[in-house]
């Protein structure tokens, strides 16, 4: 029986967990701005499980914390075999992110790499100014699923 790295032990540790995206204390005395990218994620599709590639640019302004690097990159690493379409994974993103991290703002931009000709690219905001955001964040009493496999339907 082989071992397993250090990386696979952290991943399987991080799973049972449901994929938690650790943070830091924001000491920075300025208004900051922090910009995430990823150039590899990857999905499955929602309706045929093909397998979808793309770029995730996460751009947040942070309140108290800022978000860890590498507990981001296995966040990210964890939808390599989990069914979404790109819409729902940008808003499942932004979701986790406002629940583990708290920013004052933030945009999730997934662009889906071009499949069939046609590129995809979804961006959601949201803006702890904007009281229709926070109501509606407020109202979600949002958890962050574990073993996520997609949810939303085709339409007919």
């Amino acid at each position: 029986m082989s071992q397993m790295t250090a990386w696979q032990k952290e991943f399987s540790a991080r799973s049972k967990a449901g994929f938690p995206i650790d943070a830091i204390k924001n000491d920075s005395k300025f208004g900051m701005e922090v910009t995430l990218r990823c150039h590899e994620l990857t999905w499955n599709c929602g309706s045929t499980n093909a397998p979808d590639f793309g770029e995730v640019t996460i751009t947040y302004v942070p309140d108290k914390l800022v978000a860890e690097t590498k507990a981001t990159k296995f966040y990210l690493s964890q939808y390599r075999h989990r069914d979404a379409y790109n819409e729902e994974l940008a808003n499942r993103i932004l979701l986790d992110f406002l629940y583990y991290i708290r920013p004052l703002s933030v945009k999730v931009s997934l662009a889906q790499t071009s499949r069939g000709g046609i590129q995809n690219t979804c961006n959601v905001n949201w803006n702890s100014l904007d009281q229709k955001d926070v109501d509606t964040w407020n109202k979600m009493k949002y958890v962050p699923k574990r073993g996520f496999r997609g949810g939303w339907g085709t339409a007919k």
